[in-house]
């Protein structure tokens, strides 16, 4: 079981301040749904910075991982965490969003991803509360015990007559 839901996403280009070029990236806003904007679409320019629309992406949430899910809503700062790949010149893509903190390790992997965990909006955290409430099932924790040591397999053993 799982459900989906579409998030929109805007980030601030801004230029790196230091002997390097290049531009840094930042998502300042996201929200719920899919608006008809075109990803690409400056939404605000200021001196120096500007404000594109970075497009959609569908938060999916699934049955078996709403320990995380959970783990996150009680966490201080709720967040949701949106991906950012590199394009051609000083682009970026949008690549996806998601609740769950153990996806993030999928995507710092690669090095060169922007990953950025922001407040998760009201609307999506009451969406995520909800299915947890529907499909979480507690796991025992297990504890693993260890073996007995055998103190005759620490001393060593007699060679073989030749």
């Amino acid at each position: 079981m799982k459900e989906s839901r579409p998030v929109w996403v805007v980030a601030e280009r801004s230029p790196l301040t230091g002997p390097w070029p290049g531009v840094v990236w930042r998502v300042v806003r996201v929200g719920s749904g899919r608006p008809d904007t075109p990803p690409g679409t400056v939404l605000e320019r200021g001196e120096g910075w500007e404000r594109l629309y970075v497009g959609t992406a569908n938060v999916t949430l699934h049955r078996g991982e709403t320990g995380n899910y959970l783990v996150n809503l009680r966490s201080a700062r709720p967040a949701l965490y949106v991906f950012l790949r590199r394009e051609a010149g000083e682009g970026m893509r949008l690549l996806g969003a998601t609740v769950d903190a153990g996806e993030v390790d999928v995507h710092a992997d690669s090095g060169d991803d922007v990953i950025e965990a922001v407040a998760l909006p009201p609307d999506l955290a009451a969406w995520v509360e909800g299915f947890i409430a529907a499909h979480h099932v507690a796991q025992p924790v297990y504890h693993r015990t260890r073996d007995r040591a055998d103190p005759d397999a620490l001393g060593r053993k007699p060679r073989a007559a030749p």
